[in-house]
């Protein structure tokens, strides 16, 4: 199971007030966007590939676009922090790929 850490201060965050502002001010519509994101992000970045928009619009996390949590790359986007947060899961699926962890 992935850990995903939502900081105490997240309210105060630029891109979260524009995720909110996006959900009608739906402060657990918000939340749910974001775990459901982060862990979608995550994966993708595990995997060695971009999220692309066409993904994140079969999620109905487009919105994550606009509101800067998904940040544009070469090939797609990946979710903000991911190169950092991350990492663990991405040396996990290689070590899978090699035989075992």
């Amino acid at each position: 199971m992935a850990r995903i850490n939502i900081e105490d201060d997240i309210e105060s965050q630029p891109e979260y007030r524009l995720l909110l502002k996006a959900v009608s001010g739906n402060g657990d519509e918000a939340l749910g966007k974001l775990v459901r994101f982060f862990r979608l992000s995550q994966d993708a970045y595990a995997n060695g590939r971009p999220l692309t928009e066409k993904e994140l619009d079969r999620h109905d996390l487009k919105v994550m676009i606009d509101s800067g949590w998904a940040i544009h790359i070469d090939g797609g986007f990946e979710g903000m922090g991911s190169k950092k947060h991350a990492a663990w899961l991405k040396q996990r699926v290689e070590a899978g790929r090699n035989g075992g962890l």
